[in-house]
């Protein structure tokens, strides 16, 4: 509850689980830090007309924005290898507050630590893409304690907005030319599943 005078205003409400709260510019930008990165996003949007002779009450209906690209390796991490870093553009870190699509062509990173002989590895990564579908341009790094690349492999990804698409095959085991499927495995308002 709080105070404003009298006009029109733009009413953003976003719900996030990152570790950093994002900032915004302007409406049409509010973006993300890439060292904080995002997970799970919603927003809702309204524009309101407030008055001097009654009390405003919005209901705020979040809806998702994000896009997920779940990478699963059905071989085992080999030795010396420490971390996965991945690398993708085709989403966005920012969005428009009106659309919720994404406002930036960005260049996003990740990194997780892994653990050598670690079997069926998972990795979530989060975009906004700039339209109802798209293609994530995805580089699959793995590194040494030194950061020392150890294997690199390239993927073209389709993706829908709201949508969850599985790639999953063998990394390390396999050529650079081995198999692997990409599936869509859900559409929901729901928080997406972890497994």
């Amino acid at each position: 509850y709080f105070k404003v005078d009298p006009g029109t205003y733009q009413v953003v409400v976003v719900g996030h689980s990152s570790s950093g709260n994002p900032t915004m510019t302007n409406p049409q930008k509010i973006r993300f830090d890439n060292k904080d990165g995002f997970t799970d996003t919603f927003q809702h949007y309204a524009l309101i007309e407030v008055t001097d002779d009654k009390e405003t009450t919005i209901d705020a209906n979040l809806h998702r924005i994000v896009s997920l690209c779940r990478v699963v390796f059905t071989d085992a991490i080999p030795e010396g290898v420490t971390q996965m870093r991945f690398q993708y553009k085709g989403g966005s870190g920012a969005f428009d507050a009106a659309t919720g699509l994404g406002s930036v062509n960005s260049t996003q990173t990740e990194f997780f630590a892994v653990e050598p002989g670690e079997q069926a590895c998972s990795f979530d990564l989060y975009t906004i893409l700039r339209d109802t579908e798209g293609t994530l341009h995805l580089k699959a790094m793995a590194q040494d304690a030194n950061q020392n690349i150890i294997r690199e492999r390239a993927f073209e990804v389709p993706m829908k907005q709201r949508v969850i698409t599985k790639l999953s095959g063998p990394y390390f085991s396999g050529s650079d030319g081995s198999t692997v499927s990409i599936v869509i495995i859900a559409r929901s308002e729901e928080r997406f599943s972890r497994n």
